[in-house]
């Protein structure tokens, strides 16, 4: 399966290259580092740093079966969506519906939950509310910090859901 990914997470890249044929990587430009740029070179990935939506049309990424969106503050229009044969697929560090929008991790952490859900889901024209593709739970410790929320929520994406979403 061919995708694109949207997003500023190296570890995220090295997981979708295991899971997908990754045709190329786009970043928003004022959030270009070296860690996405050093691992796509690596990789022979191309990558694509834009200043907005428009910036995505022009890039010409056809023959793209799906396009993966972590961590990334763009808000896809229904053209950029349906670019790909299976649209774009969020990857979301929280609980839908409970907790949409940004920073997910950090609400559900000033709200003391003891588990947090992953989710994994369609885009549509409304933020955090598409078809859900897989979802899985991880637990947190009473000490954890959100980096270490994180690096579960990615081992968790690598070994389960990725899978479970195709």
């Amino acid at each position: 399966m061919k995708a694109v990914y949207f997003g500023h997470s190296g570890k995220m890249v090295e997981i979708l290259f295991n899971h997908f044929d990754l045709k190329a990587v786009v970043f928003e430009s004022s959030y270009e580092n070296l860690e996405i740029i050093n691992i796509c070179e690596w990789y022979n990935i191309p990558y694509f740093g834009i200043k907005s939506n428009s910036d995505i049309l022009k890039l010409n990424l056809l023959n793209i079966d799906v396009g993966i969106s972590y961590g990334i503050g763009i808000i896809f229009s229904p053209n950029e969506i349906n670019m790909y044969k299976c649209g774009i697929w969020n990857i979301h560090p929280g609980k839908l519906p409970d907790y949409r929008g940004r920073h997910p991790i950090s609400w559900a952490m000033i709200n003391n939950d003891k588990y947090i859900e992953i989710t994994i889901h369609q885009i549509n024209e409304r933020i955090d509310q598409g078809i859900k593709l897989a979802s899985g739970i991880i637990k947190r410790n009473m000490d954890d910090l959100e980096s270490d929320i994180l690096l579960k929520a990615l081992i968790l994406i690598d070994n389960k859901l990725i899978k479970k979403a195709i």
